[in-house]
């Protein structure tokens, strides 16, 4: 019985020394933020803004009076 607890320990401990290991490891210091350069001026994004609109806009025309289409 002794034994078997002691290999439950083993595990335990090496388990946790493979997730502290891992959480170390996968951490880095590299700063591959994006750099704020890239954001429009007010006009530019109202400019974007309307581009996408009128890209997601559907129209289509129907006669309404013969009655075979309803909206």
């Amino acid at each position: 019985m002794k034994n078997l607890l002691s290999l439950s320990k083993k595990w335990r401990l090496f388990f946790s020394l493979l997730a502290s290991s891992l959480i170390f490891i996968s951490c880095s210091n590299d700063d591959n933020s994006p750099s704020n350069n890239d954001i429009p001026s007010a006009l530019e994004f109202l400019s974007l803004q309307n581009n996408a609109l009128e890209n997601l806009t559907q129209t289509f025309e129907f006669d309404a009076s013969d009655g075979a289409v309803s909206f």
